[in-house]
């Protein structure tokens, strides 16, 4: 691990060097990326913030913040994620699309269940139910036990 960090390094250097923001965002994702595969968390999140302060437009913003609630989900860090949630719906006033939307929901579902608001996870699961495509998250079997689940005691009859 220790020399792909280096190969990071020297990638981001290069990137500094001779290119743009672009080429440079990718490169510190790029570490980033071998920090959360190492479940090295601490490392990740801060350099995931980095490249969140260099990204340029709302779309690469937000899969930024889904990279950081990732891991805020993975070592249930409950503060973090609200935070991170906060942050995405700012940026969706800025622009977005549907289906970062309804990853959005997915992410806020859980969270939700997380925290025992299960009338507001149902509600966040089932909605996001006819448009499902974050199988990275949860696979759809899933996503419909916990709609199913949280609906049991939260939605009326």
């Amino acid at each position: 691990m220790e020399e792909q960090i280096k190969k990071a390094d020297e990638k981001i250097e290069y990137a500094k060097n001779n290119f743009g923001d672009v080429e440079i965002r990718e490169a510190i994702l790029e570490k980033a990326n071998i920090y959360s595969s190492a479940m090295m968390y601490k490392e990740a999140i801060e350099i995931f913030n980095k490249a969140l302060e260099i990204s340029a437009g709302v779309g690469k913003k937000m899969d930024v913040i889904f990279e950081l609630l990732k891991i805020g989900l993975t070592l249930k860090d409950l503060d973090s994620m609200q935070a991170n949630i906060n942050k995405f719906k700012e940026l969706f006033k800025e622009g977005g699309d549907w289906e970062r939307k309804n990853k959005l929901k997915v992410y806020e579902g859980i969270y939700d269940m997380l925290i025992r608001d299960f009338k507001k996870a149902s509600d966040e699961l089932i909605n996001v139910i006819p448009n499902f495509t974050t199988m990275d998250i949860i696979d759809f079997k899933g996503l419909v036990f916990y709609s199913v689940i949280t609906g049991l005691v939260s939605q009326p009859r």
